[in-house]
């Protein structure tokens, strides 16, 4: 189906340069049908955005993508459209090189050989890992791709890869390129720390991952929270390695003191989720998440909990909060509080409108500083309008949408909650 796109779709490619939009959209609607099947409108967007007078040499670039995928053999690796608009993110002046790098790693080098990107997945790197660890490289593709390929080359012959070596000590690909995700100039760095955190600190003795999946945290939750890290990496590690420390002898480590309190080392990690600078702030707020505002008396997630917040909805909302967790939890506080003496919290409210917690705590996923914007948006949401006096949750329910479906919708929508409910009014609304 040919691309349709907005008005505001048009502005965002346009940005500030002399074209009209007239002229923007003849341009978009001049490409083949193979680029307007490969990128949806909403992901043509998100790669073209401020484009202005460049579109043309972009959108030539991205063409000459497009057919070399489509080119290759089936069963051949290639990048998803998804992949693509994660490697030219903040691309700026690089982006036709860095798509002619990209037409390089797909393109297999001689005739029966094997694409570099079909090398990297034999080595076991899917090329989801490999876009993630390209995500946003800008001018420092063409050095990341190389020091991918040093990552799965094995380092004497008959050996192992680095790669290797970080799997055998039980991370895996996934993990890998989750901690390298938007390393940029940090990545050697950042593969010389990993290879630390795989290695024994003294001789026969335990590496610090070790230490750290011994203490309860998986691979996974330690690469989730070392997420796109670069220069912090080494003082995350640090940070980390203390979370897993007694306070006291004989005592309990801060982990300890947070599970013990209901949250699982997964909630811990995916709240800690590339807190980069944030990690230690962060941890401190966590323990005053957990411990009694009074003596004797209930801690802010009992509080939660005691309203239908289980610590599995807290850590979703607190995703990836960085600098913004103290007002989410602030706003966490408010949410569970009545409105009036006896009255009903906005949580009653929303649930009472058919919202169960873990729709909202869906729809407030990772909500970063959006948390308020986005908690107004949902009472908005579930409040009647005349003349009618439908809410928009009950003209959606009449379009055939659950209250399952609106939150799986909405879920993580960030900045563009309002936008897509909008958008969703405007599908559940008869053409006439």
């Amino acid at each position: 189906m040919p691309w349709q796109f907005n008005a505001q779709q048009i502005r965002r490619i346009q940005g500030n340069n002399q074209l009209t939009p007239e002229q923007t959209l003849a341009t978009l609607n001049g490409c083949s049908n193979q680029l307007q099947a490969f990128f949806n409108e909403k992901r043509a967007t998100t790669v073209l955005v401020k484009s202005g007078n460049k579109l043309s040499e972009r959108l030539a670039a991205l063409e000459r993508l497009v057919s070399a995928m489509n080119g290759l053999n089936r069963g051949a690796p290639r990048f998803s459209d998804s992949n693509v608009s994660s490697m030219l993110d903040k691309a700026y002046g690089q982006f036709v090189p860095i798509v002619d790098e990209i037409i390089t790693l797909v393109t297999p080098m001689a005739q029966g050989g094997v694409s570099p990107l079909a090398g990297l997945t034999q080595a076991g790197m899917r090329p989801s890992n490999v876009a993630s660890i390209l995500h946003s490289a800008g001018g420092n593709f063409p050095n990341i791709v190389q020091g991918i390929k040093d990552l799965v080359t094995p380092m004497a012959e008959g050996g192992l890869s680095p790669l290797n070596v970080l799997i055998n000590a039980g991370l895996r690909p996934s993990n890998v390129s989750s901690i390298l995700s938007g390393s940029c100039k940090n990545f050697l760095d950042i593969v010389e720390g990993i290879k630390d955190l795989v290695t024994p600190m003294a001789e026969g003795g335990l590496s610090p991952l070790k230490v750290l999946t011994n203490a309860g945290l998986s691979p996974t939750n330690v690469a989730s929270i070392l997420s796109g890290s670069r220069s912090h990496f080494p003082g995350l590690v640090d940070g980390i390695i203390k979370m897993v420390t007694p306070i006291a002898p004989g005592g309990w480590s801060p982990l300890e003191v947070l599970t013990t309190a209901g949250l699982r080392p997964s909630n811990v990690s995916s709240i800690l989720s590339g807190a980069g600078g944030n990690f230690h702030p962060i941890v401190d707020e966590l323990i005053k998440l957990v411990t009694p505002m009074a003596q004797g008396g209930l801690s802010p997630l009992d509080v939660l909990a005691n309203a239908g917040l289980r610590p599995s909805n807290v850590s979703s909302i607190l995703n990836g909060a960085g600098g913004n967790f103290l007002p989410i939890v602030i706003g966490l506080i408010k949410l569970v509080t009545p409105m009036a003496q006896g009255g009903l919290s906005p949580l009653d409210v929303l649930a009472n409108a058919g919202l169960s917690r873990n729709n909202v705590s869906s729809i407030l996923h990772g909500a970063g500083g959006n948390f308020l914007p986005i908690a107004i948006g949902l009472l908005d949401l579930v409040t009647p309008t005349p003349p009618e006096g439908l809410s928009p949750l009950d003209v959606l329910a009449d379009a055939g949408l659950s209250r399952n479906n609106v939150s799986s919708i909405l879920n993580g929508a960030g900045g563009n909650f309002l936008p897509i409910v909008t958008e969703l009014l405007k599908l559940g609304t008869p053409i006439a």
